[in-house]
């Protein structure tokens, strides 16, 4: 890259403590005010600052009796809960380091990623989550206590090495009041030291991205101020805590204003939990949103022509007003728009969100016509999970928006989009290299990602420079570590993983002629030409079993869900592979898009069950 750069943005922000210092200023200010709501067993439960901050307090001293010290890491492999967030913020609280780890991660994943770190402790939700730690235990040399929530259907936890979360706060609460102590605690702890590593799936080594105490907190200031975030909000915790975007909106933003952050029964539950809650912030990824479009429109398709009269009619009444930059009527809200929202708890809801992906055009217009303006942000791990955002002052627009206070964003002679501030990270975790190909000594992050700013500061991103593919679940996933696994097999010559913006991982794959030809022969299986692979269930069952070898270590967001075999080699004079033989990925995807657009045309396969 040459020093020559295309329009800079730069706005300011101060400097700010850390997330355990605010939870402390809430307790005090505002002790009987609530935090967090729980729901358990149908009914939901308020946890207000005070008792927050005490059961955040118990677990930091907690980990610190264990002999966690600064500078060590802590490990959360949980489901969303508020002890995920007190045992985070405790552990932050006395210097260690938090990575959280997707709950749903399997065994070998969590092996790699505790001992990547070298994980000290770990806190699991339950049973299930226990038994994959002991399954990897042995190979984690770091890691001395495992620490249950739920200990539910445990028989029994082994003293020496296991206990529960109970037992940890009780050990940081021997004096019968633990605030006192934390409070002490955490006046010791500078605002740019290490405060959480998060995880970017789908690398080896993993992307381990570790974020500072100021990150996360100047992070939260910038989103809130952009979006006009206020005490009175509330959100539901939507996506796993271990994504660096639910961080900042159920941990950091949260923090800074003193909304109420809402725990349901999990991802399963999340509509019913949010017509419970009706939260006026809505944050998740695009296929949320999709999925709420297409339940919309299937629901239309099934009612009688009178309400789908009335609903179009309105529909393109508001169309016409989103188009304008306006909001919808407030008769249209009253008569269509606020029962429709209702039954999907966001009658309330102000503040609506896509981020993790781009999302498709078509939805955001679809869900403006019906008044859910959905504002989409841009960022990645390494700038705190955001670097713009749309203002929440008027309606959305179309773009990403423009630089958070305090963020300076700028675009390269290669369209690169460039960013600096201070949601920018500290660099990857025991890989000095990677930072240094990434962050420049002036602070820069290269992004990899491709765009232009508009007059206004307006962020448009129009494509990807790094070899790295975002679903529309947010996930991102580095597709060279999936192909390189799968052709491992001597029967995959070549593989492309799809996926960008899709709501699962496919491939499609060039198989290796020979050895298909003999393994065929071997089988007995009438195999003459590529156009006949299909044909043969045995051949696919063949390329399942490649696919499942492959997955089986893997999260659910790495897994990859359906196949097609290539009719033909790829090949340079189709403009697939390079002169050096390498593949292009966009040539292949644009020449086999049909293949491409089968694998979604349909309700997504569950992992290992191939179609």
């Amino acid at each position: 890259m040459t020093e020559t750069m295309r329009p800079s943005v730069t706005t300011t922000a101060g400097d700010a403590p850390g997330l355990p210092n605010l939870l402390s200023r809430h307790a005090a200010a505002t002790p009987d005010r609530v935090a967090w709501r729980i729901k358990r067993l149908g009914y939901w439960h308020d946890v207000t600052w005070a008792r927050a901050e005490r059961q955040t307090a118990a677990a930091g001293l907690g980990w610190r009796a264990l002999g966690v010290q600064s500078g060590q890491t802590v490990a959360l492999l949980s489901g969303n809960r508020p002890e995920w967030l007190a045992a985070d913020i405790g552990a932050q609280g006395v210097g260690a380091i938090t990575a959280g780890l997707h709950p749903a991660s399997p065994a070998a994943e969590v092996g790699r990623l505790l001992d990547h770190v070298s994980a000290v402790a770990v806190l699991v939700e339950d049973a299930s989550q226990l038994e994959l730690v002991r399954a990897v235990r042995s190979r984690v040399p770091s890691l001395r206590t495992t620490v249950v929530i739920d200990t539910a259907g445990i028989p029994s936890l082994d003293g020496s090495t296991e206990m529960s979360f109970g037992e940890l706060c009780a050990l940081g609460d021997t004096s019968g009041d633990p605030v006192p102590g934390w409070r002490d605690a955490i006046t010791s702890v500078s605002g740019h030291n290490p405060a959480t590593i998060v995880f970017s799936a789908g690398s080896d080594p993993p992307r381990a991205v570790v974020l500072s105490h100021r990150n996360l907190v100047q992070t939260g200031r910038a989103l809130a101020d952009a979006l006009a975030l206020r005490a009175t909000d509330e959100t539901v915790s939507a996506l796993p805590l271990a994504f660096v975007v639910e961080r900042v909106v159920s941990g950091a933003a949260a923090l800074h204003t003193g909304y109420v952050v809402d725990f349901g029964n999990g991802p399963a539950t999340l509509t019913e939990d949010a017509r419970e809650a009706q939260p006026t912030v809505f944050v998740t990824v695009p296929r949320t949103w999709e999925s709420i479009r297409e339940t919309i429109e299937g629901r239309m398709a099934h009612a009688d022509w009178i309400k789908r009269r009335a609903f179009r009619t309105w529909q393109r009444r508001g169309a016409a007003r989103a188009a304008r930059g306006k909001r919808v009527s407030r008769l249209g809200w009253r008569l269509v728009y606020r029962p429709l929202w209702k039954k999907f708890g966001l009658q309330r809801t102000r503040v609506a969100m896509s981020i993790g992906a781009p999302i498709a055009a078509p939805v955001v217009e679809f869900l403006a016509s019906l008044g859910m303006p959905v504002r989409e942000s841009y960022g990645t791990v390494e700038t705190t999970g955001f670097a713009t955002c749309p203002s929440g002052r008027s309606a959305a627009r179309a773009g990403a928006g423009t630089a958070l206070p305090g963020v300076e964003l700028r675009i390269g002679p290669d369209d690169e989009i460039l960013v600096r501030g201070p949601n920018v990270f500290l660099g990857y975790a025991a890989d000095p290299e990677r930072t240094a190909s990434v962050l420049g000594p002036d602070g820069w992050f290269h992004t990899g990602d491709t765009g232009t700013l508009d007059g206004d500061g307006r962020l448009t991103i129009t494509g990807r420079t790094k070899d790295l593919i975002v679903t529309a679940t947010g996930a991102a996933v580095a597709p060279r570590f999936l192909e390189d696994r799968l052709k491992l097999s001597p029967y995959v010559h070549e593989v492309v993983i799809v996926g960008d913006a899709r709501p699962y991982l496919t491939a499609l794959i060039d198989p290796a002629e020979d050895a298909l030809a003999s393994w065929a022969a071997t089988h007995a299986v009438p195999y003459s030409s590529r156009r006949d692979l299909d044909a043969h269930a045995e051949i696919r069952e063949l390329y399942e079993g490649c696919l499942d070898e492959v997955n089986r270590d893997l999260a659910p967001t790495e897994q990859v869900r359906d196949f097609r075999l290539l009719p033909a080699p790829l090949d340079q004079a189709s403009g697939q592979l390079t002169s050096t033989h390498r593949v292009r990925r966009e040539a292949v995807l644009d020449h086999y898009r049909e293949l491409v657009g089968e694998m979604y045309d349909r309700a997504a396969p569950s992992a290992g069950g191939h179609s």
